[in-house]
Protein backbone atom coordinates (compact mmCIF):
# COMPACT_ATOMS: atom_id res chain seq x y z
CA UNK A 1 0.00 0.00 0.00
CA UNK A 2 1.37 3.41 -0.96
CA UNK A 3 2.10 5.35 2.27
CA UNK A 4 1.57 8.66 0.45
CA UNK A 5 -1.97 7.77 -0.67
CA UNK A 6 -5.23 7.42 1.24
CA UNK A 7 -8.16 5.00 1.17
CA UNK A 8 -11.58 6.61 0.99
CA UNK A 9 -13.71 3.52 1.62
CA UNK A 10 -13.62 -0.12 2.62
CA UNK A 11 -15.96 -2.91 3.67
CA UNK A 12 -15.63 -5.94 5.89
CA UNK A 13 -17.39 -9.02 4.48
CA UNK A 14 -19.64 -10.43 7.24
CA UNK A 15 -18.85 -13.89 8.66
CA UNK A 16 -15.43 -13.94 6.98
CA UNK A 17 -11.92 -12.64 7.61
CA UNK A 18 -11.98 -10.67 4.35
CA UNK A 19 -11.67 -6.91 3.92
CA UNK A 20 -12.27 -5.16 0.59
CA UNK A 21 -10.53 -1.90 -0.37
CA UNK A 22 -9.88 0.10 -3.54
CA UNK A 23 -6.33 0.58 -4.71
CA UNK A 24 -4.62 3.26 -2.61
CA UNK A 25 -3.39 4.85 -5.83
CA UNK A 26 -5.51 5.91 -8.82
CA UNK A 27 -6.24 2.72 -10.73
CA UNK A 28 -8.84 0.15 -11.69
CA UNK A 29 -8.34 -2.40 -8.96
CA UNK A 30 -10.24 -3.61 -5.92
CA UNK A 31 -8.21 -5.62 -3.44
CA UNK A 32 -9.52 -8.38 -1.17
CA UNK A 33 -7.45 -8.83 1.99
CA UNK A 34 -7.32 -11.83 4.29
CA UNK A 35 -6.98 -10.31 7.76
CA UNK A 36 -5.61 -13.55 9.18
CA UNK A 37 -2.84 -13.74 6.61
CA UNK A 38 -2.40 -9.97 6.37
CA UNK A 39 -2.09 -10.10 2.60
CA UNK A 40 -4.08 -9.65 -0.62
CA UNK A 41 -5.78 -12.90 -1.69
CA UNK A 42 -7.82 -11.61 -4.64
CA UNK A 43 -7.81 -8.66 -7.03
CA UNK A 44 -10.80 -7.38 -9.02
CA UNK A 45 -10.11 -5.38 -12.15
CA UNK A 46 -12.65 -3.37 -14.16
CA UNK A 47 -11.42 -2.02 -17.50
CA UNK A 48 -14.11 0.59 -18.19
CA UNK A 49 -13.75 2.55 -14.99
CA UNK A 50 -11.98 5.89 -14.73
CA UNK A 51 -10.59 4.98 -11.33
CA UNK A 52 -11.35 2.89 -8.26
CA UNK A 53 -9.62 5.58 -6.21
CA UNK A 54 -12.82 7.02 -4.71
CA UNK A 55 -15.18 4.07 -4.87
CA UNK A 56 -17.67 3.10 -2.18
CA UNK A 57 -18.78 -0.29 -1.00
CA UNK A 58 -21.67 -2.06 0.68
CA UNK A 59 -22.74 -5.68 1.09
CA UNK A 60 -26.23 -7.07 0.62
CA UNK A 61 -27.88 -9.89 2.55
CA UNK A 62 -26.66 -12.47 0.07
CA UNK A 63 -23.05 -11.62 0.80
CA UNK A 64 -22.50 -9.91 -2.55
CA UNK A 65 -20.27 -6.85 -2.77
CA UNK A 66 -21.56 -3.61 -4.30
CA UNK A 67 -18.99 -1.21 -5.73
CA UNK A 68 -19.40 2.15 -7.41
CA UNK A 69 -17.11 5.08 -8.12
CA UNK A 70 -17.45 8.59 -9.49
CA UNK A 71 -18.18 8.59 -13.24
CA UNK A 72 -18.09 4.78 -13.28
CA UNK A 73 -20.97 2.37 -12.82
CA UNK A 74 -22.59 0.09 -10.26
CA UNK A 75 -21.02 -3.35 -10.01
CA UNK A 76 -22.31 -6.33 -8.04
CA UNK A 77 -19.77 -9.06 -7.29
CA UNK A 78 -21.01 -12.51 -6.31
CA UNK A 79 -19.14 -14.33 -3.56
CA UNK A 80 -17.14 -16.45 -3.04
CA UNK A 81 -15.64 -16.28 -6.56
CA UNK A 82 -16.19 -12.52 -7.12
CA UNK A 83 -18.10 -13.10 -10.33
CA UNK A 84 -19.60 -9.93 -11.83
CA UNK A 85 -23.42 -9.87 -11.90
CA UNK A 86 -24.71 -7.93 -14.91
CA UNK A 87 -27.14 -5.05 -14.30
CA UNK A 88 -28.88 -2.54 -16.55
CA UNK A 89 -27.61 0.36 -14.47
CA UNK A 90 -24.77 2.20 -16.21
CA UNK A 91 -24.26 4.89 -13.59
CA UNK A 92 -21.85 5.44 -10.75
CA UNK A 93 -21.31 7.84 -7.89
CA UNK A 94 -19.51 8.55 -4.65
CA UNK A 95 -21.93 6.68 -2.37
CA UNK A 96 -23.81 3.36 -2.41
CA UNK A 97 -26.01 1.48 0.06
CA UNK A 98 -28.09 -1.68 -0.02
CA UNK A 99 -31.43 -2.10 1.74
CA UNK A 100 -31.53 -4.58 4.64
CA UNK A 101 -33.48 -7.14 2.58
CA UNK A 102 -31.07 -6.82 -0.36
CA UNK A 103 -33.74 -5.82 -2.91
CA UNK A 104 -32.97 -2.11 -3.32
CA UNK A 105 -29.69 -0.29 -3.99
CA UNK A 106 -29.31 3.45 -3.50
CA UNK A 107 -26.61 5.35 -5.41
CA UNK A 108 -25.45 8.93 -5.13
CA UNK A 109 -25.01 9.23 -8.89
CA UNK A 110 -22.91 11.74 -10.79
CA UNK A 111 -23.76 12.73 -14.35
CA UNK A 112 -21.77 15.02 -16.64
CA UNK A 113 -23.81 17.51 -18.68
CA UNK A 114 -22.24 20.43 -20.53
CA UNK A 115 -18.97 20.04 -18.59
CA UNK A 116 -20.83 20.26 -15.26
CA UNK A 117 -21.48 17.44 -12.82
CA UNK A 118 -25.04 16.96 -11.58
CA UNK A 119 -25.99 14.75 -8.68
CA UNK A 120 -28.94 12.34 -8.58
CA UNK A 121 -30.29 9.95 -6.01
CA UNK A 122 -30.99 6.70 -7.84
CA UNK A 123 -33.01 3.83 -6.32
CA UNK A 124 -32.33 0.62 -8.22
CA UNK A 125 -34.48 -2.51 -7.87
CA UNK A 126 -32.00 -5.40 -7.88
CA UNK A 127 -34.59 -8.17 -8.15
CA UNK A 128 -36.23 -6.63 -11.24
CA UNK A 129 -33.01 -5.06 -12.60
CA UNK A 130 -34.59 -1.65 -13.11
CA UNK A 131 -34.44 1.93 -11.82
CA UNK A 132 -37.42 2.64 -9.56
CA UNK A 133 -36.63 6.29 -8.89
CA UNK A 134 -34.13 8.96 -9.99
CA UNK A 135 -34.30 12.33 -8.24
CA UNK A 136 -32.28 15.43 -9.02
CA UNK A 137 -30.51 15.93 -5.71
CA UNK A 138 -29.96 19.70 -6.08
CA UNK A 139 -33.72 20.33 -5.75
CA UNK A 140 -33.67 19.53 -2.06
CA UNK A 141 -32.29 21.29 0.99
CA UNK A 142 -31.12 24.82 1.54
CA UNK A 143 -27.69 24.50 -0.03
CA UNK A 144 -28.57 23.87 -3.68
CA UNK A 145 -25.07 24.40 -5.06
CA UNK A 146 -22.31 21.79 -5.37
CA UNK A 147 -24.62 19.22 -3.82
CA UNK A 148 -22.99 15.84 -4.25
CA UNK A 149 -24.09 12.88 -2.17
CA UNK A 150 -21.23 11.80 0.08
CA UNK A 151 -22.94 9.04 2.06
CA UNK A 152 -26.08 6.86 2.09
CA UNK A 153 -27.67 4.63 4.75
CA UNK A 154 -30.96 2.71 4.96
CA UNK A 155 -32.93 2.49 8.20
CA UNK A 156 -32.94 -0.99 9.84
CA UNK A 157 -36.47 -1.68 8.52
CA UNK A 158 -35.59 -0.43 5.02
CA UNK A 159 -38.44 2.11 4.94
CA UNK A 160 -36.24 5.19 4.99
CA UNK A 161 -33.00 6.28 3.38
CA UNK A 162 -30.66 8.98 4.70
CA UNK A 163 -28.32 10.87 2.38
CA UNK A 164 -25.42 13.03 3.49
CA UNK A 165 -23.95 15.98 1.61
CA UNK A 166 -24.21 19.67 2.42
CA UNK A 167 -27.41 18.69 4.26
CA UNK A 168 -28.80 15.41 5.58
CA UNK A 169 -31.98 14.37 3.75
CA UNK A 170 -34.43 11.66 4.80
CA UNK A 171 -36.15 9.86 1.89
CA UNK A 172 -39.10 7.49 1.63
CA UNK A 173 -37.64 4.16 0.45
CA UNK A 174 -40.81 2.09 0.90
CA UNK A 175 -41.96 1.06 -2.60
CA UNK A 176 -45.49 0.46 -1.27
CA UNK A 177 -45.76 4.03 0.03
CA UNK A 178 -47.53 6.80 -1.90
CA UNK A 179 -44.55 9.07 -1.19
CA UNK A 180 -41.89 6.59 -2.36
CA UNK A 181 -38.78 8.38 -3.63
CA UNK A 182 -39.70 11.70 -2.06
CA UNK A 183 -37.69 13.74 0.41
CA UNK A 184 -39.51 13.69 3.75
CA UNK A 185 -37.22 15.89 5.81
CA UNK A 186 -34.10 18.01 5.46
CA UNK A 187 -31.70 18.38 8.38
CA UNK A 188 -29.60 21.48 7.72
CA UNK A 189 -26.17 21.38 9.28
CA UNK A 190 -24.16 24.53 9.97
CA UNK A 191 -20.73 24.75 11.53
CA UNK A 192 -20.76 27.23 14.43
CA UNK A 193 -17.51 28.84 15.50
CA UNK A 194 -18.84 31.70 17.65
CA UNK A 195 -16.34 32.57 20.36
CA UNK A 196 -13.67 30.21 19.02
CA UNK A 197 -10.23 31.72 19.73
CA UNK A 198 -8.07 31.22 16.63
CA UNK A 199 -5.62 34.07 17.19
CA UNK A 200 -2.09 33.06 16.31
CA UNK A 201 -3.13 30.20 14.03
CA UNK A 202 -1.32 30.31 10.70
CA UNK A 203 -2.00 28.84 7.28
CA UNK A 204 -5.71 29.69 7.38
CA UNK A 205 -5.30 32.04 4.40
CA UNK A 206 -3.96 29.30 2.10
CA UNK A 207 -7.02 27.07 1.71
CA UNK A 208 -10.01 28.20 -0.37
CA UNK A 209 -13.53 26.82 0.06
CA UNK A 210 -17.18 27.56 -0.72
CA UNK A 211 -19.97 27.90 1.84
CA UNK A 212 -23.48 29.26 2.27
CA UNK A 213 -23.85 32.80 3.65
CA UNK A 214 -27.26 34.47 3.98
CA UNK A 215 -28.80 32.16 1.41
CA UNK A 216 -26.08 32.76 -1.18
CA UNK A 217 -22.94 30.96 -2.27
CA UNK A 218 -19.67 32.49 -1.12
CA UNK A 219 -16.10 31.52 -1.97
CA UNK A 220 -13.11 32.64 0.04
CA UNK A 221 -10.21 31.60 2.21
CA UNK A 222 -10.68 29.42 5.29
CA UNK A 223 -9.97 32.41 7.53
CA UNK A 224 -12.95 34.27 6.02
CA UNK A 225 -15.20 31.27 6.63
CA UNK A 226 -14.19 31.07 10.30
CA UNK A 227 -14.73 34.81 10.73
CA UNK A 228 -18.14 34.52 9.06
CA UNK A 229 -19.05 31.79 11.55
CA UNK A 230 -18.13 33.93 14.55
CA UNK A 231 -14.54 32.97 15.36
CA UNK A 232 -12.37 35.51 17.21
CA UNK A 233 -9.43 36.71 15.08
CA UNK A 234 -6.25 38.51 16.04
CA UNK A 235 -5.26 41.78 14.37
CA UNK A 236 -3.05 40.18 11.72
CA UNK A 237 -5.83 37.74 10.77
CA UNK A 238 -8.33 40.59 10.52
CA UNK A 239 -5.98 42.35 8.10
CA UNK A 240 -5.88 39.20 5.94
CA UNK A 241 -9.69 39.08 5.87
CA UNK A 242 -9.99 42.78 5.04
CA UNK A 243 -7.39 42.40 2.28
CA UNK A 244 -9.22 39.38 0.82
CA UNK A 245 -12.53 41.28 0.82
CA UNK A 246 -10.87 44.30 -0.82
CA UNK A 247 -9.30 42.17 -3.56
CA UNK A 248 -12.65 40.56 -4.25
CA UNK A 249 -14.37 43.92 -4.60
CA UNK A 250 -11.67 45.15 -6.98
CA UNK A 251 -12.16 42.25 -9.41
CA UNK A 252 -13.89 43.76 -12.49
CA UNK A 253 -17.20 42.19 -13.43
CA UNK A 254 -17.47 40.73 -16.92
CA UNK A 255 -20.33 42.35 -18.81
Amino acid sequence: MDPDSALYSLVYIPNTDLLVTPDSRPGRYVKVWDLTLGSVVHTIEEDNLTSWYRCNFDTDTGGNILTTCAFGKLNIWELPHFRAIQTNLDVGGQAVACSPDGTMVAIGALRIEKEQSNSELVLFDVSNNEIRSAIEYSRWGRHTYRRHIAGLAFSPDGRYLASAGRDVCIWDADVASSTFGQCLKVLVGKMKCRGMQIGGARGLDEQELTWGAKGQERTGILLEFLADRGAVLDQEQKKHVDMANKERCEVPKIQ
